[in-house]
């Protein structure tokens, strides 16, 4: 039986996600964060659904957030999946660390592209030709979706 895993004093999410609900930007120090969140029974939807991949038990336990500056989350699709890495640090400064560095490198062969959000800056990282598929083909996309303005009249 895996054993559930739980946030603890972990809060790396409360200081680099954006929550559009509180007005609190990427990369900024929620103002409700202390010694767990202050606001905890009452927070917004969007903090109550989120969940990383350490918290849904995706990844190695050695890499709970806290512990090495950076969680992780899957984005993309089913035909080009995307990890992203958020960290509060700059990227010079995850690469760093060991237990992220051997990640990252793991992660990078598997996975079509790594996305990662470094203290506001973000890189992609992955195989160039699986990464400009998916560009194309998400561009191929977007070119077949009739333009609306927020009226929902086409516009």
């Amino acid at each position: 039986m895996i054993k559930k895993r739980e946030c603890g004093n972990c809060s790396l999410c409360c200081e680099v996600m954006a929550v559009e609900d509180i007005n609190k930007k990427e990369y900024q120090k929620c103002e409700n964060q202390g010694l767990g969140c202050r606001i905890h029974n009452e927070k917004p939807d969007q903090c109550k659904s989120f969940a990383c991949a350490w918290l849904e038990g995706n990844i190695p336990y050695d890499l709970k957030p806290d512990n090495v500056g950076f969680f992780v989350t899957s984005q993309g699709t089913e035909d080009y999946p995307l990890v992203s890495i958020h960290s509060k640090w700059s990227l010079d400064k995850l690469k760093k660390r060991k237990l992220a560095t051997q990640w990252l490198d793991a992660v990078t062969k598997s996975v079509p592209g790594v996305f990662v959000g470094a203290n506001g800056k973000r890189t992609l990282f992955g195989n160039p030709e699986i990464i400009k598929k998916a560009v194309l083909d998400a561009k191929k996309k977007l070119d077949n979706v009739e333009a609306t303005t927020g009226d929902g009249i086409p516009g």
